[in-house]
């Protein structure tokens, strides 16, 4: 998941596509709050009389708080793939969902646990693997 082929970029977080509201970060672990608005682009087509989140969406906006973070110390995180993901809730328009993440220790490679709830119920949870892309 590339930074530079993400298309748009909120007003909320800068260099963000996804609404993140907030992004908060504590003691090796990172905080955020994503609304998708019945306006949003993800729930074009994904169903039209009972529009919901697709679950690939739910995983973006799973990493978005750690991509952010690691960019604003500098560093250009790639991810990897996800293990042990499990979807538990679907996902509605104007939903605002919790998430949490391990931040990206200093090594080069991590396997990184991820939460995302909405409402106190789990959405999501599994595990991202993520590397440091190195420069060219």
């Amino acid at each position: 998941m590339s930074r530079e082929t993400n298309p748009t970029t909120p007003e909320i977080v800068p260099e963000s596509w996804l609404p993140i509201e907030c992004l908060e970060q504590a003691e090796g672990s990172l905080r955020a709050r994503v609304l998708f608005p019945p306006s949003s682009a993800w729930f074009r087509g994904h169903f039209p009389i009972h529009p919901i989140l697709p679950g690939v969406a739910v995983l973006a906006a799973a990493v978005e708080p750690l991509l952010i973070s690691a960019r604003a110390k500098g560093r250009s995180l790639w991810i990897a793939g996800f293990t042990k993901v499990k979807i538990r809730r679907l996902t509605f328009p104007g939903d605002r969902l919790d998430i949490s993440i391990q931040d990206m220790p200093a090594h080069k490679e991590a396997e990184l646990v991820f939460q995302v709830s909405c409402r106190g119920e789990k959405v999501c949870q599994g595990i991202v693997h993520v590397t440091e892309e190195q420069e060219p």
